[in-house]
């Protein structure tokens, strides 16, 4: 099989990540479309093909989600180990630095995803076994100043936080009582990020908030791990109530714009769900609204801009949805 027939058959685990400047999610020829591959960029054996090929693709940009507990000091431990969270070279970078670093070298726009797994130590509980539970917020600036001071000069873009709104990336998404427990402890930790940030020398940096997953629930179910609707995420992440009404306790964060993962189940990118907290490629316009009303209510800039951080189809040998290659 050729190399981009290879490169075909690994999109299952790519995604094409959009970014919508116009106050409607209108795609525009001006946007910059990013390119995630992480199993084949990241590895030293197939990085070098997948390069050649996206350069033949016409590629000049990636999405890199780096997890923070890959480079932290002694991840696995219970007890935080000795050493200074801000310093880089505290930190173990080698598994991204060669894909950056060369992506850098080609002029390609990078947007650095910083995510979980989280340390075991930087847990609210560490005998928690995912490497997820309510990560510290105060260990996780220490953190982002690191990585501003390590990547300021390759990296375009960051985010933080891959899809907090999945129990997959952060968890608890509910508190015992029912109520939302992830918008607080992500608003925690976006905050925390973004002062990190400032702390590496970085005055106004450029950095996604939400990169929300599409689906999830108002209530937490009964049998199984639950996910947080979109919406409801955003609003409780953004101190708003059910008639977008903001909480005099909280102020506005600063960001340069609000990601979303709009990707579709197998009935296709064009289907509306019902629940309309779900946002997905077939209801995009929920989002919007939703952001424009978060503006008015003086928690995000007006017309904030949208980006689409996740554009994927489940294509064959995905064993769940499966979509024909060539359809």
């Amino acid at each position: 099989m050729s190399r981009l027939g290879q490169l075909g058959r690994a999109l299952a685990a790519a995604c094409l990540c959009v970014g919508l400047h116009a106050p409607t999610a209108v795609a525009s020829h001006a946007q910059t479309t990013y390119f995630e591959a992480p199993g084949l960029l990241l590895s030293p054996i197939t990085r070098p093909a997948t390069i050649a090929t996206l350069q033949r693709l016409g590629v000049r940009a990636l999405r890199v989600e780096l997890s923070w507990r890959a480079v932290a000091p002694r991840s696995r431990s219970v007890h935080r180990p000795s050493f200074e969270a801000t310093n880089p070279a505290a930190y173990d970078w080698s598994l991204y630095d060669p894909l950056i670093e060369e992506a850098h070298r080609l002029g390609w726009t990078v947007l650095l995803s910083v995510t979980s797994p989280v340390p075991r130590w930087a847990q609210a509980n560490p005998h928690k076994g995912w490497f997820l539970y309510h990560p510290d917020a105060h260990e996780f600036e220490g953190f982002m100043t690191a990585v501003g001071r390590h990547y300021r000069d390759e990296v375009s873009l960051f985010s933080i936080w891959n899809e907090p709104n999945h129990h997959e990336f952060l968890e608890p998404q509910f508190n015992p009582n029912g109520t939302p427990a992830s918008p607080r402890i992500y608003r925690a930790l976006y905050q925390s990020g973004y002062a990190g940030l400032q702390a590496a020398g970085m005055r106004r940096p450029a950095v996604l908030i939400g990169e929300t997953a599409p689906e999830g629930e108002t209530r937490p179910l009964r049998r199984r791990r639950s996910n947080l609707a979109p919406l409801k995420f955003l609003r409780g992440v953004l101190c708003l109530n059910s008639r977008y009404k903001r909480a005099r306790s909280c102020g506005r964060l600063a960001a340069s714009g609000w990601g979303v993962h709009p990707y579709a189940n197998g009935v296709g990118p064009f289907y509306v769900p019902r629940d309309p907290e779900t946002v997905t490629s077939g209801s995009l316009s929920r989002i919007t609204r939703a952001r424009d009303r978060a503006g008015r209510a003086e928690e995000l800039t007006a017309h904030l801009r949208l980006d689409v951080a996740q554009v994927v189809v489940m294509s064959k040998p995905d064993p769940f949805q499966p979509v024909p290659v060539a359809r």
